[in-house]
């Protein structure tokens, strides 16, 4: 069985292993596609069990009632359109160099 992975919510959109691991802005400054998914997809990538069960804290009140595992974050991204609240949706991994390339068609 997986030991459960215990994380924190930090000021300016920043999370960390806690208890004493360093904080990290992996959304950056704003947050942005959320700062747990991202954070999940770094922590799996730095070789943590997809499968580790994860409680999240702020100010040590739990966040989420049921947090669910590394992978479950890590296939989710978060985003907050103009015209409404935050949504939540499926992770969807770009190509590396999508954005370049689509930027250099609207140039052509």
């Amino acid at each position: 069985m997986t030991n459960s992975l215990a994380l924190e919510y930090g000021p300016k959109n920043s999370i960390r292993v806690a208890p004493d691991g360093a904080w990290s802005q992996p959304a950056g400054r704003y947050g942005r596609g959320g700062v747990l998914p991202r954070f999940a997809r770094n922590l799996i990538a730095a070789g943590y069990d997809p499968v580790t069960p994860i409680s999240v804290t702020s100010n040590g009140t739990p966040v989420w009632k049921r947090p669910g595992t590394l992978s479950h974050w890590a296939g989710l991204t978060v985003q907050e359109p103009d015209d409404c609240g935050l949504r939540i949706r499926r992770h969807v991994p770009r190509p590396a160099g999508s954005f370049a390339s689509r930027s250099a068609n609207l140039a052509a």
